[in-house]
């Protein structure tokens, strides 16, 4: 995803999104500094995933929704 300064919410829900994915999708979160709801509920994102989005969201300060659940992510990944 090129730099978007003014995408406040995605919502990727039921999207079959795996880990390798969020991992991009972490990436992506540092240049969307606008984005303040990332859907991700009921995807594949497991644990590496969930870490990477973890990572993302200390790149971004306006991010304040961040639903998880239904992601095969366990305790290792929480």
């Amino acid at each position: 995803m090129e730099k978007s300064t003014e995408l406040q919410s995605l919502d990727l829900y039921y999207n079959y999104i795996v880990g390798a994915v969020a991992q991009s999708l972490a990436a992506a979160m540092e240049k969307s500094p606008a984005l303040q709801a990332l859907h991700l509920t009921r995807n594949s994102i497991g644990v590496a995933g969930a870490q990477a989005l973890a990572a993302g969201t200390e790149k971004s300060p306006a991010l304040q929704t961040l639903p998880l659940k239904n992601n095969e992510i366990g305790a290792a990944g929480a």
